[in-house]
């Protein structure tokens, strides 16, 4: 599916038809919109974008002697189908995000953890309610994007204002360390110190293409997906090498570093203040021939401190779905997550292709945004829709595709036969 869109004109009815065709195939429509409301179509360029993503990943293989059967489908929608998410229109697939109308525009608030709800009341300056969405809803109508935006990242917590997509690239790169040219990848190192949902993607999708990977994470703040015992074995090949480190431990942080210096490619998550305060960042590390390192953050280089998840990413990327009355919700599940991962596995293929000696920064807002058509970002896109049997059929002059749930991973994204237990 991931070639679907190459060899078709960009405008046209055959093109939309494409378009909605893998839509609706994909699961995505099925988390774009209201519950009980016809799903909504997400922007222009979002399947054109990912296609050429998984194009772009197929001839650096090519060259590279790998063949990458990555299907974005099954990448972007798998946690969705794992949960058995569905779409919310303005709160997000897994409930922890909100678009919120401000004074002067939307923006979207993002509470995944406790902490980020106690710290409330700081950020409205007043005492929260127990409801506090609704409250909060509330006191937005008085204030602007920029100030409740601004206040929320001071205190930690993941904002992002709803704008119009400006990103032509998910990802800016520099240099590193001299170049050194491949003609394979087989048993190249990853070394991954991310967690979540981006990065373990990236080094599964390396991991697919014969790259050794080896999962890093520290002893006293574990990987927050293994609380999802079915989505963390999706990400992670079963027989996969895990080293904990605990970083607050000299010995063992030197030890690390000689790791990170034996490493092709290093991903990670982390802020950088908190990487370098470490001396776990790019220019405390001698790095090998052609090593290429991946910073992923929320905002990249622009704004690299700020904390960003999947969902409030997308928004502040423009990835939203528009409704007829010019409302904006929530398209895909926590979607800047898997469209980054892509965009990182990506850039290391053709960094490799190059010689490597390289510094990948990424942003998740901008991955999204790389990917949209900005000259049509806000237009609700119509088409025809009908619901039969307790299912939304949709089409550009008759509904003939039937808006498919997400399906549940038959592989982990490494490769392998993928079981949920039930």
């Amino acid at each position: 599916m991931g070639a679907l869109m190459r060899d078709v004109a960009e405008s046209g009815p055959d093109a939309r038809e494409v378009e909605l065709a893998t839509l609706a195939s994909s699961g995505l429509l099925s988390l774009c919109g209201v519950q009980d409301e016809a799903p909504l179509i997400p922007p222009q360029g979002l399947v054109d974008g990912l296609d050429a993503l998984i194009s772009r990943a197929e001839q650096v293989g090519e060259r590279l002697g790998v063949e990458t059967a990555w299907q974005w489908p099954t990448l972007v929608t798998g946690r969705a189908g794992l949960r058995n998410f569905s779409r919310q229109g303005r709160v997000s697939p897994n409930g922890s995000a909100r678009l919120l109308a401000a004074r002067d525009g939307w923006f979207v608030l993002n509470l995944p953890r406790p902490e980020d709800v106690a710290a409330l009341g700081a950020v409205f300056e007043t005492a929260i309610g127990s409801d506090y969405w609704e409250h909060i809803a509330a006191l937005c109508a008085d204030r602007t994007v920029g100030d409740l935006v601004g206040r929320a990242r001071l205190l930690g917590i993941a904002a992002g204002s709803l704008s119009a997509p400006r990103a032509r690239s998910g990802y800016s790169t520099s240099d590193l360390a001299p170049s050194l040219l491949r003609h394979n990848l087989q048993g190249l190192r990853v070394v991954d110190l991310t967690a979540l949902w981006a990065g373990p993607l990236c080094a599964a999708l390396l991991g697919s293409c014969g790259m050794e990977v080896i999962k890093v994470e520290s002893s006293s703040r574990p990987d927050g997906a293994r609380q999802d015992p079915a989505f963390y074995s999706w990400l992670h090949e079963e027989s996969q090498e895990q080293l904990t480190f605990d970083f607050s431990s000299h010995q063992e942080r030197e030890e690390l570093r000689e790791l990170l210096s034996s490493a092709d490619v290093v991903l990670t998550s982390s802020r950088p203040r908190a990487l370098r305060t470490l001396g776990l960042d790019p220019a405390s590390i001698r790095m090998k021939d052609g090593a290429t390192w991946v910073s992923i953050t929320g905002y990249g280089a622009a704004d690299p401190e700020a904390i960003a998840f999947g969902d409030d990413a997308a928004v502040a990327g423009g990835l939203v779905a528009w409704d007829d009355r010019g409302s904006p919700g929530f398209c895909g599940d926590a979607i800047a997550d898997p469209i980054s991962g892509i965009t990182a596995a990506v850039a290391v293929l053709e960094s490799m292709i190059e010689g490597g000696g390289v510094h990948v920064q990424l942003s998740l807002a901008a991955s999204c945004a790389a990917l949209l058509n900005p000259t049509s970002w806000r237009e609700h896109r119509r088409v025809a829709q009908r619901f039969a049997q307790g299912s939304w059929f949709v089409g550009v002059n008759e509904p003939t595709y039937q808006v498919a749930t997400p399906s549940l991973p038959t592989e982990r994204v490494c490769g392998g036969v993928f079981h949920v237990a039930h």
